[in-house]
Formats: structure tokens, sequence, C-alpha cells
């Protein structure tokens, strides 16, 4: 139980090589270093060793290991084979990432040479943090949780824990579980958790009494819900602005996605649906409503005394303008999907050929009779074509997306006169 979570310093691993006096045996040790080294770096990637050696067998590896040496085969020999079976010229595991991704170079799996770009996003939020979002929903709430008390300073809330949670932790391990009786403590700074990690480590059977608060916490989740139920079926809110929008506009704000064939959702776009004196105008999104309008910076009032009909007949313009500007974005993110899914298809082609050749060469070297053999390669055949059938299938299902979005009216904003 070393490398755990939460731990402040890195684990030593050592491997443990005797030197021999046998001529020749430097050479063996040095082949042994380049498994150790391959083993390493695919770690770090978080792959699979075996693509190196490129037979996913034990007993074949070592084999391959007991032939390479036994053949006065060099290190630097061994390492460029092992490279060239990373590099699917041997076998490969078609779910990994590299597979997935493209031919890799293994000397680019350490980190300090970075194969993926990395690059973060946010969801549009009228909320400075995901505390400031809790703190409104809890104090909002039609029943208010018992003991709920906030501390601003420290960014900890603390609250008697919702009967209504207890189904969403039974998802968790056991350690974190609570029930009525206990107060739940959250913070989202991570300095504090980490804190909190570190005396829990100290006592045997506890977890951290504080949790961290972020967007996919279980009780953000029941918020989430909570709010969602503020508006029945086929309602949203209509707010006011005495200020960001132009004299007798309205703003219809949507949310849509675009699930691929297994229902996930793959595109998603925020749409703000603009009009002038009760006609269209343009499209923006929901970053730019934002910036104007300036509702995610300060709290603005909203009178709630708007008259609805008017709004009642711009529904169905504000949806068909939405549909129109949803499936441009469609093509054009198909259009960038459609290359990826084809080379993807085209690489489990070739992969798929492989193995059957692989196949070939394995059962050429085994002494069985031919009807054994035989047998052997109608099964290992039908077990190949299932297991490529079924991931071509995966992939196309998981990279098409449906034709028509799903849509959720979700707001709009009007001018006070």
């Amino acid at each position: 139980r070393i490398d755990r979570y939460g731990q402040t310093r890195s684990p030593e691993i050592r491997y443990l090589l005797t030197r021999s006096q046998v001529a020749g045996m430097d050479e063996v040790e040095r082949i042994i270093k380049v498994l150790l080294r391959k083993d390493e770096q695919a770690m770090l990637n978080i792959g699979d060793p075996s693509v190196f050696m490129g037979v996913f067998d034990a007993e074949a590896e070592e084999q391959l290991t007991e032939n390479a040496i036994a053949n006065g085969m060099k290190s630097t020999e061994f390492e460029q084979m092992l490279d060239n079976n990373a590099q699917s010229k041997g076998e490969v595991d078609i779910f990994s990432l590299e597979f997935l991704l493209g031919e890799t170079n293994t000397e680019a799996l350490t980190p300090a040479e970075p194969t993926l770009k990395t690059e973060l996003a946010q969801f549009p939020s009228l909320f400075a943090s995901d505390f400031d979002y809790a703190v409104t929903s809890l104090q909002n709430l039609a029943h208010v949780p018992p003991n709920l008390n906030i501390n601003n300073r420290d960014r900890l809330i603390e609250l008697q824990f919702p009967k209504e949670l207890e189904p969403r932790y039974k998802r968790l391990p056991k350690e974190i579980r609570r029930n009525e009786q206990d107060l739940m403590q959250l913070c989202d700074r991570p300095e504090r958790i980490m804190q909190e990690m570190e005396k829990a480590r100290r006592q045997e059977n506890t977890w951290a009494r504080v949790e961290y608060l972020w967007e996919l916490h279980p009780l953000m989740e029941w918020l989430n819900d909570r709010n969602l139920f503020r508006y029945g079926r086929q309602e949203a809110p209509a707010i006011t602005l005495s200020e960001g929008l132009n004299p007798q506009e309205a703003v219809f704000i949507f949310f849509a996605s675009f699930p691929n064939q297994w229902g996930a959702p793959i595109l998603t776009r925020w749409v703000s649906v603009c009009f002038q004196k009760g006609r269209y105008t343009h499209i923006e999104t929901l970053a730019t409503t934002l910036e104007r309008t300036q509702l995610n910076k300060q709290t603005l009032p909203n009178r709630g005394n708007t008259n609805p009909e008017p709004l009642m007949n711009l529904r169905s313009v504000a949806v068909d303008q939405a549909k129109i500007y949803l499936r441009q974005e469609r093509q054009q993110f198909q259009s960038q999907l459609e290359p990826q899914l084809n080379e993807q298809l085209d690489r489990l082609k070739a992969l798929h050929d492989h193995h059957y050749e692989q196949l070939e060469l394995a059962l050429q070297d085994t002494s069985n009779s031919v009807s054994k053999r035989q047998q052997r390669w109608d099964n290992e055949r039908q077990r190949i074509h299932k297991d490529f059938t079924d991931h071509r299938r995966w992939v196309q299902m998981s990279m098409t997306m449906e034709a028509d979005p799903f849509i959720k009216l979700v707001t709009v904003l009007l001018d006070d006169p």
C-alpha cells in the first residue's frame, strides 16, 4: 500500500540485481534493465507493459527473453525489438490509449515530453465558485437543512446530513458513508482537504472528516436536482434586467446537446437567441450574453412582473433559429470527427489482419496434430472476429452523433422598460 492518494512524498522502488562472474552475463543484466525500463515507461503512461513484448502471454514472454539471451542478442538490439512491437509492428492492445491515438514513440512516454496536449475548459456559470453556488442553493431551498452553518472565511459548509443524500452515498466506499445523525463538513480548499487526509491516515479505518466540495460531490448533484425541480415540466424563468440589454430586447437562452448512438452527449452548446421588438436579430454564445449583461458578476434586481404572452409567440421562432445554428455546429464538428473515425476503423482492420498473421505463426510452432491445429485455428479466428466486431461497433457508435439535438429552454432575459 504505497503511492496512495494524498501522500506528500513519492515512493522509492528498487530492484535487486546480482552481478555474475560468468563471461557474457553483463549483457544479460543489461537486457533485464531494458525490461525494467520499458515496464516503468508503460506505467508512466498508464499502459500495459506487455505491449513491448508483443505476445501477451507470461510464458511466451519468458521464452522470448530466454531466446534473446541464448542467441547472444545485444541489449540494444533487444530494446529495438521491443520498440518495434510497441509501434504496432508487433501485437498491441486494441483498447490501449496508444492504439486509439495512433503510433507513439516510446521514448516520448516520459513526463518531460508529454505526448498529449492538455486543455482545460469550464462550464459557464453565474457563480464565482462551487462554494458560492452551494451556499446560495442551500439558503434558498424550500426546507433548509438543520444546523446549516456557513463559514465564508474558511470556506467551510456544515449541515445535518440530509436523508435524501443517503442513496447517493451508497455508491461510495463504506468509509465515507454518513447517517442522519452526522454533521457534514465541506470545503473547497484543496490544502485544507490534504490536511484532513493527513490526520485521517494516522488513524485506522477513518475517513477525512471534511469532504472536498466540487461539482461532482453528491451534495452538489443533489442541489442541482433540487434547483431543476423549482420549475415544472415545460417551464422556464423569465428575468427582467435593468441594464445590459438593448431597449425592448428579449434573449432566449437554450442548452443543447447532440448525443452519440449510446446516448452520451459528445457535442454541447449554450445558445442565446436574440430578439428586438419581437423580431429575430441574431444568435450569440452564452459567454457573450453574460459578458454584456454582467449576470455572473453582480446581483441584479428582478421585479418579477413579466407579461409572458409576447414571449409565448416567440418560442417556436427561437427554437427554429436555434436548430438552424446547431445543425451548422454539428456539421462542422462531424467534419472533424469523421476522419478520426475512419482512421480508427482503418487501424482496427490492420490490427485485425495482423492478429490472423500472428495466429498462423503461433500454430506453425506447435507440435499438435493437424486436426487440433485446425480446431484451435477455427476457435481463435472466431474469438478474434468477435472481439474486433464488438470493438468496431463500439467505436462507430461512440463517434457517431445523432441527427437531432436535445434542446432545453433555460431562461429568458428581458429588458426592463
